[in-house]
């Protein structure tokens, strides 16, 4: 559904607009976007918003992403580029456009992984507390089987998710969760392809233990974590140490090769 995609909102738009000198009216008109339950009706609310005020620039970003979530990559970069035109300090449209340009090269071989890395390192310049520019980063190097440097930036994304006290993020592990699966991922995925297996191990069994309420147990059971962790396991050559992993398996109801 459209509303599915109406997802950073994070902190007072309102009061940020309102700062920025965003005329009022428009930010209301906005207002009315975040509660339309389509896409025609949202496009309309947000064009009016521009009319109203050509330097709403969260407008631009919500439009980027109606067109990103229509397939219409080439005018979702086109908006958000012109949200960064009015105000070059944000990260919403930096954020999107990396993942445009990466999800262009990753799907199609269109996109432009130079553009997608360009993008990403702007974002954590400017908003080094966020963690979705470390994630991008990290998505490209896993896919271009540079591991250590996947492995480096997944880390750094887990380090701000981790983090119940940064004011960015919401408390709600719920919300956090899927974003800590992903990033934990591509730390499970580098791990095990540079040789580091009881490191996927230690990886999976903290962040399924984070996570483990949120999902079912077939979930957990034939998920890509799990299925890494078990892989990792059994090249560990330390007999010793592979029970006890086999152990915190069990307990967590995994069932493993020497499950009864």
């Amino acid at each position: 559904t459209f509303s599915s995609i109406t997802i950073f909102v994070v902190y007072d738009y309102v009061k940020v607009l309102t700062d920025f000198g965003v005329n009022s009216k428009s930010i209301e008109v906005l207002t009315n976007y975040t509660k339309s339950l389509n896409t025609d009706d949202a496009k309309t609310d947000l064009l009016k918003a521009i009319e109203l005020d050509s330097e709403n620039y969260y407008a631009y970003d919500y439009l980027g992403a109606i067109a990103r979530s229509e397939g219409d990559f080439t005018t979702a970069i086109g908006y958000f580029k012109k949200s960064i035109d009015i105000f070059p300090n944000g990260y919403i449209a930096y954020k999107n456009l990396g993942d445009v340009y990466r999800a262009l090269e990753a799907y199609g071989g269109l996109g432009d992984y130079d553009n997608a890395l360009k993008y990403y390192n702007i974002l954590i310049d400017k908003h080094p507390e966020r963690y979705e520019g470390y994630y991008g980063l990290a998505s490209i190097n896993i896919v271009q089987k540079k591991y250590s440097e996947a492995n480096k930036y997944a880390l750094l994304s887990l380090e701000i998710l981790d983090s119940f006290d940064n004011y960015t993020y919401p408390r709600d592990l719920e919300w956090r969760s899927p974003y800590i699966l992903d990033s934990a991922k591509i730390l499970e995925m580098s791990d095990y392809s540079l040789g580091n297996y009881q490191k996927v191990i230690d990886s999976f069994l903290k962040y399924t233990v984070i996570t483990k309420k949120y999902y079912s147990n077939d979930d957990l059971q034939n998920g890509t974590l799990t299925q890494f962790a078990l892989a990792a396991n059994n090249k560990i050559t330390d007999e010793k140490q592979k029970q006890k992993n086999d152990t915190k398996f069990k307990k967590l109801g995994i069932i493993t090769s020497t499950s009864d």
